[in-house]
This record gives C-alpha cells, sequence and structure tokens, in this order.
C-alpha cells in the first residue's frame, strides 16, 4: 500500500499516540497481556477479512450464504462497482490494524519471555 500525503502528515501523531496506548495497557497488563490483546485483535481483524465479501455460511446456516450469492449475483454493473468501492475503502483500517496487532503481539510476547519468563 502506498502512503498518501495525509497518512505521512499524521504518521508521526499516529505513532505517538499508539505509543501512548501501549504505555499505559503495558502498565495495566503487562507484556503477557499485550501479546493477548495482539492475538485478540489479530483474530477480529481475520475474521473481518474472511466476511469482506458478505456472511460466511456454514453447515448450520447455509441459506444465509445462498441468499447472500444471490443478492450479490442481481446486482446491475453500478451495484457491483458500489460494492467493490466499499470492499476496497475497508482494507486499509484492516491492514493497520493488522500491523498494530502484530506489534502487540511481537512486543508483548517477546518481552514476556525476555523479561518476566523464569530462567531454566
Amino acid at each position: 500500500m502506498r502512503f498518501t500525503r495525509i497518512d505521512l502528515a499524521l504518521l508521526p501523531v499516529l505513532l505517538a499516540v499508539a505509543f501512548l496506548i501501549v504505555l499505559a495497557s503495558f502498565r495495566v497488563v503487562g507484556f503477557l497481556g499485550l501479546g493477548i490483546l495482539g492475538t485478540l485483535a489479530a483474530f477480529v481483524v481475520v475474521r473481518l477479512d474472511l466476511e469482506r465479501d458478505g456472511p460466511v455460511g456454514g453447515a448450520d446456516t447455509p441459506a444465509l450464504y445462498a441468499a447472500s450469492m444471490m443478492a450479490s449475483c442481481d446486482l446491475g454493473p453500478e451495484g457491483r462497482l458500489a460494492r467493490e468501492a466499499e470492499r476496497r475503502s475497508a482494507i486499509r483500517p484492516l491492514y493497520w490494524t493488522l500491523v498494530v496487532a502484530t506489534g502487540l503481539m511481537i512486543f508483548g510476547y517477546g518481552g514476556f519471555v525476555l523479561f518476566q519468563l523464569p530462567a531454566g
């Protein structure tokens, strides 16, 4: 993904706010808690990415999946373009959330292993 001008302008502010949030969270939950929070955020992002095209139907709800597919097949050209634009607009926040979640997992689990896990 390419950075736009507004992304580059807001990057220092975002990094400072993210650092303060991580520091405050670390004070409350410690290294292991940060790793767990990062893992939970990553699970949410992956789930949202899987459901990007519509609801994920399983053995319990095949009618939900079929209805979603029928609705997407009945769209005209303008509807398909609008749906694709909506999908593309949702990708960037998911990407950045996954980057932050990965950083939390690395920092949290790495700090736990290096500093809090008793030496064997």
